[in-house]
């Protein structure tokens, strides 16, 4: 497989040298803020019906028969078949994006994101609430232009990423019959 899942939380900084970054101490963490707070995984726990939403580079997914609503289609089936229910009208929103680049050479280099949108309320303004990606994981890869493979492989990846993480958050609530 020639795609790599990111994990969220990683930052990477490009053009500093080592003897730069080894002089910058590391932010500490708030001590109010708890662990579960920034596990993004605690963030599924009891979530209900979700929506599904899928985006991308429509003309370049589409020549690869990875149209909008094959891809949604999948991605309801995959999550209905894990015990998530699925409610258009949701607000939550389980979200799969791919960008796809063409490099030549026949081939494609893409970039796949796959994020839950919830209601959250600021810490700092309680009145204030919005919709914000409270869980997230991306992915890299390159694909010949013939092929799909990769591409189909990496949103299934992403799909069994999230169901995982949600079954171990919920696992209680879906042992219920």
């Amino acid at each position: 497989m020639r795609w790599v899942i990111l994990i969220p939380v990683t930052v990477l900084v490009f053009g500093l040298s080592s003897a730069i970054t080894a002089q910058v101490p590391p932010l500490p963490v708030d001590p109010k803020i708890s662990k579960e707070a920034l596990d993004n995984q605690a963030t599924l726990k009891d979530l209900g019906p979700i929506d599904i939403s899928f985006e991308g580079s429509n003309t370049t997914l589409d020549k690869l028969g990875l149209t909008k609503e094959y891809v949604r289609s999948f991605i309801a089936k995959k999550l209905k078949a894990a015990g998530i229910a699925i409610d258009e009208k949701a607000l939550p929103t389980f979200l799969i994006n791919v960008h796809i680049l063409d490099i030549g050479d026949q081939k494609l280099a893409f970039k796949i994101r796959a994020e839950m949108y919830q209601v959250v309320t600021l810490e700092r303004r309680k009145n204030v609430t919005t919709l914000a990606a409270t869980w997230m994981i991306d992915g890299l890869g390159t694909e010949k232009l013939s092929d799909p493979h990769e591409i189909a492989s990496a949103i299934v990846g992403c799909i069994d990423k999230f169901v995982l993480q949600y079954k171990a958050e919920n696992s209680e609530l879906l042992r219920k019959p």
